[in-house]
């Protein structure tokens, strides 16, 4: 049976921290919605091995722009691919001139890697 993943995204600092971190491995036909009480999120997504783009969502879910692997609003995204997905986190609070978030040496902790089964 499907299960529904709701990951809240918090600001810490310059810091967009995914909520809870480790995420628990995603299967496909699961839903997921990344959101924030604190302001706008952006997740992208690439491939953990090979660090190209890459999403283990296909379209877009309600009230969601999905343009290649990014998302961006807080949507539910229905999950079709399996694989390890590398999770870069973004947040832009009413105070915020632009998103802040993942960088890989100042910010990694803004992200992380989310398994997808089968793959």
């Amino acid at each position: 049976m499907p299960t529904h993943h709701e990951i809240t995204i918090k600001r810490k600092g310059r810091h967009a921290i995914p909520d809870p971190f480790p995420c628990s491995a995603m299967e496909k036909g699961d839903t997921a919605r990344y959101s924030s009480s604190d302001g706008a999120v952006k997740v992208v997504f690439v491939d953990a091995s090979s660090g190209l783009p890459a999403s283990p969502f296909d379209h877009p879910g309600d009230k969601t722009e999905f343009t290649g692997p990014v998302i961006e609003g807080s949507g539910i995204q229905k999950v079709e691919h399996g694989g390890d997905f590398e999770v870069r986190c973004f947040i832009k609070t009413p105070a915020d001139q632009d998103f802040i978030g993942w960088h890989p040496t100042e910010s990694p902790q803004s992200g992380g890697v989310f398994p997808v089964r089968p793959m």
